[in-house]
């Protein structure tokens, strides 16, 4: 998985998602944000604390698809501190690495394949 993300909107998607992301729970991939690809210019960021849940679609620059899910704190930090206009987001194995600029973090990753399921809705009244 290679995405090249605009830095502000990613700190804004980041931040919405943060708001549904356990902070106190012992399930190590609630604490995450699960990043899919969506075709090769946008990418979906997905938090659920299994209570409640975000998903955000995101306009970004996708080189090669995929999925994972990386510490939703620890990446809203290295996204905040990102010197560049743009932030790269490339998984190799088990390690994302961050990039913008100079800069490069790297961040163990765990499959996607262990973010909850989100619950299915049917209603006969939608939001769009």
């Amino acid at each position: 998985m290679k995405i090249t993300f605009q830095k502000n909107k990613l700190i804004e998607a980041v931040g919405y998602a943060l708001s549904s992301v356990s902070t106190k729970n012992t399930i190590p991939s609630i604490q995450g944000l699960l990043f899919v690809t969506l075709g090769s210019d946008k990418c979906v960021i997905s938090s659920f604390d299994l209570e409640k849940g975000t998903r955000i679609i995101v306009d970004a620059e996708v080189h090669e698809g995929g999925n994972c899910i990386i510490n939703a704190q620890r990446f809203a930090q290295i996204i905040k501190m990102m010197p560049e206009s743009t932030v790269e987001l490339t998984l190799n194995g088990d390690v994302a690495s961050v990039e913008s600029g100079k800069s490069m973090f790297e961040v163990w990753t765990m499959p996607a394949t262990e973010f909850p399921s989100f619950p299915e809705l049917e209603s006969e009244y939608t939001f769009t």
